[in-house]
């Protein structure tokens, strides 16, 4: 099969996109973000159908609700042309055509196009046609769907779809029988289940001929007793109801009396409230709760004041006492004060005198530097040439001038020289020391001067005495101007504390509670109390009886509750005459046999003995229509004709198994020949990727999983998964996926996808791997999806044609 070409409506980054293929090598060129991946996914979404869930689906789907659709069109190898369409937006199913004489003929059925390619399955094409950067190695859902492919493969060429269509028509006849078998089974089952049905409707319709006639003798006894029983239970039942009714109109009457008469008590008593109350006459005015709490905050209030009348005479005669104390201090602080000279203990004196200890301090290490500077010059005037060398030279050479007079002459400058130095060190020496004495001197005089002016200041004290005797007296003045200070306060707190206020507030409290007093005819606060607790007493007594007598009568009068007491009582002689007449009904009858009457009576129910015999007689019918309707011999028939036809048609099934087996078996060993021709291939591929390194594969197939190892002489089996290097693996299951799809294909001319495969590729893997491509290409259709200018020139050196389509 072949792929003409694929046209984009509004398909992701596409509006309106056409793409032409060429039969053999096609190049797809264009940077990243251009939409390259997006035709590869294109053109399997056209071919195999995507769902609305999926993300293939929701990633291309437009964001508005514009169209979404894809065109494919592709040749098969009979040489027919088809036409895929698919409106991704609207319906999952594809619009296929086919081009007969120049026009497009639509078609329902794609199996001539799946059947072309032989392969129907998205993520089957994914894991062998198409092959991307991403994943050239085979992960677990693409060895899965290859599994299950190779797991399903009979027989490659024409045979395939003879030796499927066989194993599936068998298995199709195997369901067929058995269904025929389970209905077969299921008529004997039935049959034989009427059989015993008819048996026991015989049975059964004897039986119940006997529970009809039984059961009307039955309802006959039990009407009989009915009607005894039934008027000795009403007597009864009216005796208990009057006894019942005269017990409830007694109590009532009870309470009603013993109502009435405590009605009565209560109204006594009131009316002696009200008799108590009136004594109090005039005084009722004053003897009320807020002149007992006026009377209650005058009393607290008087105390109050005076608690504070004695605690502010306390308060002022404390404060006088600590005024005389105060007075005292200051004048004992005033003659410590006298002690000190304050003209004289200045902090301006102070400061100067710190100054001139600073600067006396100063002139004693100067005159301590310049003595210093003498001794060192005593100690280095001890260096001065001694006189005794250069008399000793003259001597000399005065001598041997007598014998060699040049010499002499030498010797004698030389001792000349000597003398000449030692003077002049010696006189500069005596300068030096003259000038180091005349400083100390200077030095001396301004110390002198210094200390004199000191003790002028401080008037022949040391600087620390002249600081303490500073902060005895500075702590004197601070004391004293504190003491002064608390004493001002002092004097302002006594004048504070003054009682006139209090005094006349006390006397008009005083008035206004005798007022009060005198009006209640009280003589004390305390009288006064006890004279409103008794009123309220008495009016509470006289509001809770009110409240006792309004509960008891309930919204009603004493009379009122007088004629309901008269109608109870004619009540309770009504039902007590009832009681009487029952009570002749009943005669001498104890409550234990009345009791047995009346179970007796409960357990007859001629309704449901009536019921009981009608659905007797039903069933009786119901059994006999059965027996009557369906005769056993033709039942025993039928039933021998179902055995026959089941054991033809087990023995049937039992073959059509056999030959499923046997078919099974031969298609295990066709399958068994598969993974050899796959490895074979895989290894040819191989070698010619790697030149010749590599060349054998196995493959260890299963139900899910498919393990790849490669072969090598002296290390063995290598598993692909873990041994091998990125690039080795690549070009290891790239060739696995070529010889797959040609294994699955049976052979076909399908296309092949690569979407930048060889991007991980050295140059000399890459070239091998172009060059194999333009094999493929000479009888496959190779559409090469890359990013890489450079691809087609590298195809031209390999001696291949391309066709390029740039993609901007």
């Amino acid at each position: 099969m072949k792929l003409s070409s694929i046209t984009l409506d509004r398909f992701g980054q596409f509006e309106a996109k056409r793409i032409v293929f060429d039969d053999h090598f096609n190049v797809l060129l264009g940077d990243n973000e251009v939409g390259k991946s997006t035709i590869v996914d294109a053109l399997l979404m056209t071919l195999y159908g995507v769902r609305r869930d999926d993300n293939l689906w929701k990633r291309y789907k437009p964001l508005d609700d514009g169209p979404y659709e894809a065109t494919l069109n592709l040749e098969t190898s009979d040489g027919k042309t088809y036409r895929i369409h698919r409106d991704f937006l609207n319906t999952r199913n594809a619009v296929i055509s086919l081009l007969d004489n120049g026009a497009w003929v639509n078609i329902k059925d794609p199996a001539p196009i799946f059947n072309d390619i032989g392969i129907s399955e998205m993520n089957l094409c994914r894991s062998t046609l198409v092959v991307t950067a991403s994943d050239v190695v085979l992960d677990a859902k693409d060895r899965k769907s290859i599994s299950t492919a190779l797991n399903m493969k009979i027989t490659s060429g024409t045979g395939e779809a003879t030796g499927r269509a066989a194993l599936n028509a068998l298995n199709e006849v195997r369901k067929a029988l058995a269904k025929s078998i389970q209905d077969v089974r299921g008529d004997r089952e039935r049959l034989m289940q009427l059989q015993m049905e008819i048996e026991d409707a015989e049975q059964r319709a004897l039986a119940l001929k006997a529970r009809c006639e039984q059961a009307r003798l039955q309802y006959a006894t039990k009407k009989a007793r009915l009607e005894v029983l039934e008027p000795l239970i009403a007597a009864h039942d009216e005796y208990l109801l009057a006894k019942r009714d005269y017990e409830q109109k007694a109590q009532k009457q009870a309470e009603l009396v013993g109502l009435y008469r405590e009605i009565e008590k209560i109204e006594s008593d009131i009316q002696k409230l009200d008799s108590a109350l009136g004594e109090y006459g005039e005084r009722a005015q004053v003897l009320t709760n807020e002149n007992s709490d006026a009377i209650v905050e005058l009393a607290s209030k008087i105390s109050t004041l005076r608690e504070r009348v004695a605690k502010l005479e306390n308060e002022r005669a404390v404060h006088s006492r600590l005024v005389e104390n105060l007075e005292r201090e200051v004048a004992a602080a005033l003659s410590s004060l006298a002690a000190f000279d304050g003209h004289v203990l200045t902090p301006e004196r102070l400061a100067d005198l710190k100054l001139l200890q600073k600067t006396l301090e100063s002139t004693a290490r100067e005159v301590e530097s310049k003595k210093a500077k003498i001794l060192d010059h005593e100690k280095r005037g001890s260096t001065i040439p001694a006189l005794w060398p250069a008399l000793t030279i003259l001597v000399a050479s005065s001598v041997i001038s007598v014998f060699f007079w040049p010499a002499g002459v030498v010797g004698a400058i030389i001792g000349f020289g000597l003398l000449l130095a030692r003077s002049i060190v010696a006189r500069r020496a005596r300068a030096l020391r003259s000038n180091y004495e005349r400083e100390l001197n200077e030095a001396l005089a301004r110390l002198q001067d210094i200390e004199e002016r000191f003790y002028s200041l401080s008037q022949n004290r040391s600087l620390e005495g002249f600081e303490r005797e500073y902060e005895s007296y500075m702590k004197a003045r601070s004391e004293l101007e504190r003491l002064e200070q608390q004493l001002d306060r002092a004097k302002e707190r006594v004048a504070d504390f003054t009682t006139g206020d209090e005094a006349k507030e006390i006397k008009r409290l005083e008035a206004t509670m005798a007022a009060i007093l005198e009006a209640a005819g009280c003589r004390s606060a305390e009288e006064f109390q006890r004279a409103v607790e008794d009123y309220n007493r008495l009016r509470r007594e006289k509001r809770e009886l009110e409240a006792v007598r309004a509960g008891l009568l309930k919204g009603r009068t004493p009379g009122q509750v007088k004629q309901e007491l008269d109608s109870i009582t004619a009540d309770v002689i009504t039902a007590q005459q009832r009681m009487e007449r029952a009570s002749r009904l009943i005669g001498n009858l104890g409550p234990e046999v009345i009791l047995s009457y009346r179970k007796e009576l409960e357990s007859i129910n001629l309704a449901a003995l009536a019921k009981d015999i009608e659905l007797a007689e039903e069933m009786y019918n119901q059994h006999r229509e059965l027996t009557m309707r369906t005769d056993p011999l033709d039942v025993q028939a039928e039933l021998a004709e179902v055995e026959g036809r089941l054991r033809d048609l087990e023995a049937r099934h039992s073959g059509v198994i056999m030959a499923i087996e046997t078919l099974t078996e031969a298609i295990a060993e066709v399958q068994r020949n598969l993974v050899p021709a796959i490895e074979t291939r895989t290894g040819e591929i191989l070698g010619r990727l790697t030149g010749g390194r590599h060349r054998r594969v196995e493959l260890s197939l299963d139900a899910s999983d498919l393990e790849v190892h490669l072969v090598q002489q002296g290390t063995g089996r290598l598993n692909a998964d873990l041994h091998l290097s990125s690039g080795t693996r690549d070009q290891l299951y790239f060739g696995i996926r070529i010889a797959l799809a040609e294994i699955l294909t049976a052979g076909r001319e399908f296309p092949i996808i690569l979407d930048d495969p060889f991007i991980t590729f050295d140059d000399t893997r890459f070239k091998k791997a172009i060059s194999f491509l333009g094999e493929l290409a000479s009888t496959h259709q190779v559409i090469y999806v890359t990013k890489d200018k450079d691809l087609p020139a590298r195809v031209d050196l390999a001696g291949l044609r391309a066709t390029v389509a740039a993609l901007s």
